[in-house]
């Protein structure tokens, strides 16, 4: 199984671009990935993620603070 997230609009971290493009193997090394790079993600201007399990659309959450 691969889990990746994928986001509307463009990143211009490569660190962050490289994370994104190899995806995980577990849904918990991905959401750990996040919560690392939370703030960085937020700071590109990406309001939003999701979560997805080979190809497949998992959950989506916004990552705009109320």
């Amino acid at each position: 199984m691969n889990w990746t997230w994928v986001w509307p609009g463009t990143i211009d971290d490569p660190d962050l671009v490289a994370d994104l493009s190899e995806g995980w193997p577990s849904q918990e090394e991905a959401e750990s990935w996040l919560r690392e790079v939370y703030a960085d993600l937020a700071d590109q201007d990406i309001e939003s993620v999701t979560l997805t399990c080979d190809g497949e659309s998992v959950y989506s959450m916004s990552l705009l603070e109320d």
